[in-house]
């Protein structure tokens, strides 16, 4: 947490904070009401971050839909389109999972937080990216693991340095 508050900016905080809650189904919605409760208990590490409750901005339209494509999800695509503006100083979300089970939507979406110089920020239990590797980086996302061009994050020292 620690290293996560030194990472937010006075220019982060002037933008809202999204958080992203999902459930892939509606059974999972009814049956797995405490996961539902997590994600949205994590507007608390956002107001922990140092956004303030009305500066947070809670995109959940898409419970009871699958992650598999984007197509169908509106709440995702309106968090892809006010990152893209530069309206969020900071997504937030349980697990990466809950942004998308296809690698190349959140792909797409992390990029796009590099550019506009977005936090994107997982739950404490989740590391979102980890070791660097140059010319590339390599972010390990979940059990996954990708590389970026390192153009792509030249905004993001955060990332280019790696997490602790």
């Amino acid at each position: 947490m620690q290293a996560d508050l030194q990472k937010v900016k006075p220019e982060h905080l002037k933008r809202e904070a999204y958080l992203y809650v999902r459930q892939s189904t509606p059974r999972q919605v009814l049956e797995n009401s405490e996961s539902t409760k997590r994600q949205y208990a994590l507007q608390q590490r956002a107001i922990a971050l140092g956004w303030h409750s009305d500066q947070i901005v809670v995109i959940d339209n898409d419970l009871g839909q699958s992650g598999a494509s984007a197509v169908d999800r509106e709440g995702f695509k309106k968090l892809v389109a006010e990152v893209g503006m530069g309206h969020a100083g900071l997504v937030i979300g349980l697990e990466v999972s809950r942004l998308a089970r296809n690698s190349s939507d959140w792909h797409r979406l992390l990029e796009i937080c590099a550019f506009t110089d977005t936090l994107p920020r997982w739950s404490p239990q989740k590391r979102p990216y980890a070791v660097t590797s140059k010319p590339a980086i390599w972010i390990g996302l979940r059990r996954d693991c990708f590389t970026v061009p390192q153009g792509v994050c030249a905004r993001r020292s955060s990332i280019r340095q790696g997490c602790a």
